[in-house]
C-alpha cells in the first residue's frame, strides 16, 4: 500500500470517527432535552380550577341557588346581568373572593365558578356558606361550560358579550377599570358603557 493511499484511508477513518462521535453527541442532547421535557411535563401542575371537576347533581346545584337566593334577598335584590360573567375559582383566598364578588353585585355580573372545592360537596357548601356570610354569595353560579366556551385558562377574568361577539379582561382588575377598558376599546362597548351607567344610577 502506498503511502498516499494510507493517508487517504486514515483520513477517512478520522473523518467517520468524527462523524460518529458527532452523532453521538447529538443524540446524547437530544435524549437530554427529552428528559428535561418530561420532568418539565411532570412537574408543571394544572391551576386548581382547571383540574377535573365533578359536576353538580341537581339537588346540590338546587342547594347552592338557594343559598345565593338568601343572600340576594339579604342584599338588594338585583338580578345578575345576562350579557356580562365575572370567571371567578374557589382556590382564591377566600377574603380576596368575598371582595371580589362584592364588586359584582354593584354592577349586577354574576360570579362563576368552575367546580366544586376539591370535588367535594361538603367542602364547597362549607365555602359558599362563608361567602353567604360575608355577603358575597349573591349570583354565584357553578358551571364549567363558560370557561370553555369563552376559553378562560386563568382567573380572575372578565367577559362582556354582545351581538358582535364578546370581550375578555385578564387579571386582578378592579370590575369597573375592566368595564372602561372595554367600553373604551371594545367589540361590546355600548354595553360595558350601559352597565357602567346602571351602577353609577343606582349610587
Amino acid at each position: 500500500m502506498n503511502a498516499g493511499l494510507r493517508i487517504f484511508i486514515g483520513m477517512a477513518l478520522l473523518t467517520a470517527f468524527r462523524v460518529g462521535a458527532e452523532g453521538d453527541a447529538e443524540r446524547a442532547w437530544l435524549r437530554e432535552q427529552e428528559r428535561r421535557s418530561a420532568d418539565l411535563h411532570v412537574a408543571t401542575e394544572r391551576p386548581a380550577f382547571l383540574r377535573p371537576q365533578v359536576p353538580l347533581a341537581p339537588d346540590d346545584q338546587r342547594f347552592i341557588d338557594r343559598l345565593a337566593e338568601k343572600s340576594r334577598q339579604a342584599g338588594d335584590g338585583k338580578q345578575p346581568a345576562e350579557n356580562a360573567v365575572y370567571f371567578v375559582s374557589f382556590s382564591m383566598p377566600l377574603e380576596g373572593l368575598a371582595a371580589m364578588l362584592q364588586e359584582t353585585r354593584r354592577f349586577g355580573i354574576p360570579a362563576t365558578l368552575r367546580g366544586m372545592v376539591n370535588n367535594d360537596m361538603r367542602e364547597t357548601v362549607q365555602r359558599v356558606m362563608a361567602l353567604v356570610k360575608n355577603g358575597g354569595a349573591d349570583g354565584v353560579q357553578i358551571d364549567p361550560q363558560p370557561f370553555h366556551a369563552f376559553g378562560i385558562q386563568s382567573v380572575p377574568a372578565l367577559v362582556v358579550q354582545c351581538e358582535r361577539g364578546f370581550d375578555v379582561i385578564r387579571g386582578n382588575l378592579h370590575i369597573e377599570d375592566g368595564l372602561r377598558r372595554i367600553a373604551n376599546d371594545g367589540d361590546c362597548a355600548p354595553v360595558a358603557q350601559a352597565l357602567l351607567d346602571k351602577a353609577e344610577v343606582a349610587k
